[in-house]
């Protein structure tokens, strides 16, 4: 009986994950974040048929192709959550080489390998599960670091629900595939967890059907928002709530140059301004079109960095002061955020702009 229900649970799960994969695919095109997504999505289902009772009796050679897509599943999800949340996300030559590097690891332990070309050693075990163990911290990271700045709120939930699932679900699979085997095959174990895939595999359906387009799955499209054009349209608003905080917002941001703050949050903000944080947050990204804080508050201290960095008068001025005199705590975050929104070094811009003034 225990078998019958593990089989229906865990096909059940099986073709939500593929389906969900499909929708991916079908509705949102072959952009990074899409094609990890739905990846993600089949090594979950992968996983699940890899790891039913007798599996390798039941799927044959096909058992292999499962397994393949099972042993993804990490390596997957780390470049999923990556794309989800880190605005602007490319795939980039750190991401390519620890992919390979898993990739390598994992055909040194593939088990039909073993035996052939090489001996079996829980080196390779070892390696895989600190690889896979790195992929899920990481993730985790990730999502909760930039929670706060986060300016979309069905973004933010999805960031605590990537923490709470990676901790409490996939990082237990891992662990106990590494460190008690002799626990997957117990028949109560593995009811309970393809159970858990299904109610996860449900979840997943049901969320991912409610989300607005445009919230998920666009991370890669790397827009920046015109803040003096969002600014105008604000004025032009019919609500006058809206027109009266948004004024708030850039009189104190912009004119009141508030931008300059070295340790301004989202919360510190929202104290200033008297206004509830959740309504300063769907303000900033409704109608100035910044999806979190960091990149709003940037927009103004590059453009005054520019302004510096351009003056004749301020040439020898070091970049470190500038990058603190414009709101920077370290030299490391101006760098990334000046190059990022002028395709430029802050010393190689201030070199053009020196010499264009001449």
């Amino acid at each position: 009986m225990i078998e019958f229900y593990d089989s229906v649970f865990r096909f059940w799960a099986a073709g939500l994950f593929v389906l969900m994969g499909i929708l991916i695919l079908r509705d949102t095109g072959t952009r990074v974040a899409s094609v990890f997504g739905a990846l993600s999505t089949f090594c979950a289902a992968g996983y699940l048929l890899a790891s039913q009772p007798g599996a390798f009796e039941n799927w044959g050679h096909a058992y292999h192709f499962v397994g393949i897509l099972a042993s993804m599943a990490p390596a997957s999800a780390w470049i999923f959550s990556l794309s989800q949340f880190e605005d602007g996300f490319r795939l980039r030559r750190v991401h390519l080489v620890m992919l390979a590097l898993y990739v390598v690891i994992w055909a040194l332990d593939f088990d039909p390998w073993q035996g052939i070309y090489f001996p079996k050693t829980e080196y390779f075990d070892m390696s895989e599960t600190a690889m896979q163990l790195s992929f899920l911290a990481h993730m985790v990271y990730v999502a909760w670091r930039g929670r706060a700045d986060d300016l979309l709120e069905v973004r933010r939930r999805f960031r605590t629900i990537v923490v709470v699932v990676t901790i409490a679900f996939i990082a237990s699979i891992v662990v106990m595939e590494a460190w008690f085997p002799e626990l997957r095959v117990m028949p109560e174990v593995t009811l309970v967890q393809a159970f858990a895939f299904l109610i996860f595999g449900m979840a997943v359906v049901w969320y991912g059907l409610r989300l607005e387009k445009g919230v998920l799955l666009v991370a890669d499209q790397n827009r920046q928002p015109d803040a003096k054009a969002f600014a105008i349209r604000a004025e032009q608003l019919e609500d006058p709530n809206e027109r009266h905080d948004l004024r708030k917002i850039t009189t104190f941001v912009a004119e009141g140059r508030g931008y300059l703050e070295a340790n301004l949050t989202i919360a510190s903000l929202a104290d200033t301004l008297e206004m509830p944080e959740h309504r300063l947050r769907r303000l900033i990204n409704k109608h100035m079109g910044y999806r979190n804080f960091s990149d709003f508050l940037n927009h103004y201290r590059i453009e005054e960095a520019k302004r510096i960095l351009a003056d004749t008068n301020a040439r020898n001025k070091q970049i470190l002061v500038i990058a603190m005199d414009v709101g920077y705590g370290s030299l490391g975050p101006f760098n990334r955020a000046f190059k990022e929104r002028t395709g430029q070094t802050p010393t190689e811009y201030k070199k053009d702009a020196l010499l264009a003034a001449d």
